[in-house]
């Protein structure tokens, strides 16, 4: 997810080799491995970290992913929802595995997560997708819970990285299934630190997690279960935030068809390594099977059913018992995401570039170094500011007749505070982000798509729209 998120719930890990010093789970096994992959069903809301946990779990030898439900209440509507899980799972030859959505509505304390997260997460966040051929239709997610759970000739775990909703009304309608169950893992709560809810006037201090504060409903009735929960909560993912240089580590082996869609999605969306993003439902997929990564604790809570702290997990001697992860090792968290991601085939059609467009600002010159791309398509658009003050990286292509010199004229004489000032019909836009800003003394690296045209490049400083726009000039792309 590409802001906080995530809620306390319920959760069945069964551990192997736990270190002495981080307890394993409650009911887990410390001195032997499950001789057969545990079979999982993930339920997910499609938030950006969701999309890399999943690959991680369907190229994870020690689990057997059965089916894949959404939850309408998170991040992605169901519509969406199904149709990006099916592009996801055809970039891992998984198309086999069955999906569903459930209910859009939340319970009556639930809340909305903001359109702009949930139109991101519609958009499969700008990734470049091969269409789909025929597909099975989906399934309401209700039913294929419990069909799965029914059918299974051993228990299931069921991983959950959105709101509880689907599990809520599942087992509402079939109170059978809760024992067949081994138990719920999920990214889910803050236990004993701030929450990540601010909507309507909630404040972190709240203690809501996005996960348990999206239906706080559906949760409170799933933890009022007889049901093994373990959660990886805040409090353990703040120990992993996303690493600011991401993609360049992803650059240097992105083979894999995990490591290829986690180096283009954060290519297409650089905010997505900034401050303030963490890798919450990937780190709680890895310690499904990890469990040495982070640190576990008994406690025993409950959850606030209504108001402003609606979905707040708090210790209670009276609650129920949970086990939950305390805390994470943040380096070898790390390199256990990009391990995970790194592991298995290629894509169908991985991702590739056009090439490099390398841009240089010293404060005075702004300038195109080294050969940049000819060929059209998605390119790697780097920006270095050697000044002493933030700079950003402008850029268009121009379609023939008209040239560069015909943009650098429109742009001189265009008034950018006028909301009704146009673009000219022959100046295309470097697509999907290309440009960049950078502060002084930093290198930025976005993606771009480079059109068949000439294009050409400025170097803008000031404040919009009063804006210094310094010409890098301009180079030929076929096609």
């Amino acid at each position: 997810m590409h802001t906080p998120k995530r809620l306390l719930v319920v959760v069945a890990l069964v551990a192997a080799c736990a270190s002495p010093a981080t307890p394993a789970p409650s009911g887990a096994n410390p001195t032997s491995t499950p001789a057969a992959p545990r079979a999982i069903l993930i339920d997910t809301d499609l938030g950006v970290d969701d999309i890399l946990a999943i690959p991680v779990l369907l190229r994870d030898p020690a689990v057997d992913v059965r089916a894949i439900t959404v939850a309408g209440t998170g991040e992605v509507r169901c519509g969406a929802g199904t149709r990006n899980l099916r592009l996801l799972l055809a970039a891992f030859g998984a198309l086999d595995i069955p999906v569903g959505c459930g209910r859009q509505a939340t319970g009556q304390n639930g809340r909305e997560f903001p359109f702009a997260w949930r139109d991101g997460a519609d958009a499969f966040y700008g990734m470049d997708m091969p269409p789909l051929g025929v597909v099975n239709g989906d399934v309401p997610a209700t039913m294929l819970i419990a069909d799965l759970i029914f059918s299974s000739p051993t228990p299931l775990t069921i991983v959950a990285l959105g709101p509880w909703t689907n599990l809520a009304d599942a087992f509402a309608v079939n109170p059978s299934l809760v024992p067949k169950i081994a138990g719920i893992h999920a990214m889910a709560g803050a236990i004993d630190v701030p929450g990540n809810v601010e909507v309507d006037g909630m404040t972190p201090a709240d203690g809501v997690e996005w996960n348990v504060g999206a239906d706080p409903d559906a949760f409170a009735a799933v933890l009022a279960l007889d049901v093994l929960v373990t959660l990886v909560p805040l409090d353990a993912t703040k120990d992993v935030p996303v690493p600011a240089d991401i993609a360049t580590r992803l650059a240097t082996d992105h083979d894999a068809a995990g490591a290829d869609f986690a180096y283009e999605l954060y290519l297409r969306n650089p905010f997505l390594s900034t401050p303030g993003n963490f890798w919450w439902d990937t780190l709680a997929a890895l310690a499904l099977t990890a469990p040495d990564l982070v640190t576990w604790e008994d406690a025993t809570v409950s959850v606030t059913p209504t108001g402003t702290q609606a979905g707040r997990i708090m210790r209670m001697a009276s609650g129920r018992p949970i086990t939950f992860a305390s805390a994470a090792d943040t380096d070898r968290s790390t390199e256990a995401v990009l391990a995970g991601l790194r592991r298995g085939a290629q894509r169908p059609q991985p991702f590739t570039v056009a090439g490099t467009l390398s841009v240089r600002w010293d404060g005075t010159n702004c300038t195109i170094e080294g050969p940049p791309p000819t060929s059209a398509g998605p390119a790697l658009v780097r920006l270095t500011n050697d000044s002493a003050a933030p700079v950003a990286l402008m850029g268009a292509g121009v379609r023939a007749p008209k040239t560069w010199a015909d943009a650098l004229a429109f742009i001189a004489d265009a008034d950018f505070s006028d909301p009704n000032q146009t673009t000219p019909d022959w100046a295309v836009p470097l697509g999907g982000g290309g440009g960049g800003f950078a502060a002084p003394g930093q290198t930025v690296t976005s993606l771009g798509t480079l059109p068949a045209a000439e294009v050409g490049v400025l170097c803008a400083t000031g404040e919009w729209p009063d804006l210094t726009m310094v010409n890098g000039g301009s180079f030929f792309v076929g096609d």
